[in-house]
């Protein structure tokens, strides 16, 4: 871990000299992960509240339709969220690479990655919610894999194919 120690020290040096200390983003990615995931958590929210799940590909189009609430609030949901992941895989790298994991930190560490694990389980029901072609591959593949853990008592990896339909209770 030192060749990354020494490129985090050599990042934040030069990103030090560009926007001084105080405004070093690289010292902020904790504070600016928090800041983009209030802000996909808010267009989430209306993109929620204006989707059909009866519907799912034309709820979407008639979303892309309306320029402002929708088409525009989507494109800034869809950034929010990248950015979100990138500012969190960097900070948690660059947590992990000063060591700062264990002792008084470890809780916040534990919570961290939980959180990251969250964080991306609901980001992938995101992509599916499109259903798109890249959507419902995405969601065929999910139901694979929650199938082989063996959690439900019944199988939802046929309902993505065809072959079933969703249980009712």
């Amino acid at each position: 871990a030192l060749p990354l120690a020494r490129a985090f020290a050599a990042l934040d040096a030069l990103l030090a000299r560009a926007y001084g200390s105080r405004w070093n983003p690289a010292h902020q990615s904790g504070p600016l992960a928090v800041a983009l995931l209030l802000v996909a958590t808010a267009t989430g929210v209306y993109l929620l509240l204006v989707y059909r799940i009866g519907e799912p590909y034309e709820s979407m189009q008639r979303i892309q339709a309306d320029a402002w609430a929708g088409r525009w609030l989507r494109a800034l949901h869809r950034y929010a969220s990248d950015l979100a992941v990138a500012s969190v895989a960097f900070h948690a790298l660059r947590v992990l690479v000063e060591g700062r994991t264990w002792g008084a930190r470890v809780l916040a560490w534990v919570t961290g990655l939980l959180l990251t694990g969250s964080m991306l389980v609901v980001g992938w029901t995101g992509y599916v919610l499109v259903w798109d072609a890249h959507g419902q591959l995405l969601g065929a593949s999910g139901a694979r894999l929650i199938d082989s853990l063996h959690v439900l008592a019944v199988p939802i990896g046929r309902i993505f194919g065809g072959g079933a339909t969703a249980p009712a209770s």
